[in-house]
């Protein structure tokens, strides 16, 4: 996906999502599209282990961002993220 193409205001097509969110100091203040974890290509509940703590990493520089479900159950943590759009990472 590229910044254009997910509606970032002035995304450029040249540049990835990836490197809009994580890189751009333009786009500091947001994050990947709501409901992006849903895409057909993400699968995001499909992708991990349901039954362990998953790390999320940053996918530019590969430092460790957030662990999830922290705290909750997997089911709990899935329904926050399905609820808000986003991973719910507290």
């Amino acid at each position: 996906y590229t910044a254009a193409s997910v509606g970032l205001p002035n995304g450029s097509a040249n540049e990835t999502l990836t490197e809009a969110i994580c890189c751009d100091t333009a786009y500091r203040n947001y994050a990947e599209p709501n409901g992006f974890f849903k895409f057909p290509d993400v699968h995001l509940f499909q992708a991990i282990d349901s039954k362990s703590v998953t790390t999320f990493y940053d996918s530019v520089c590969g430092l460790p961002l957030f662990q999830a479900p922290v705290g909750r159950t997997f089911s709990d943590w899935k329904d926050d993220t399905t609820e808000h759009g986003w991973p719910s990472f507290r």
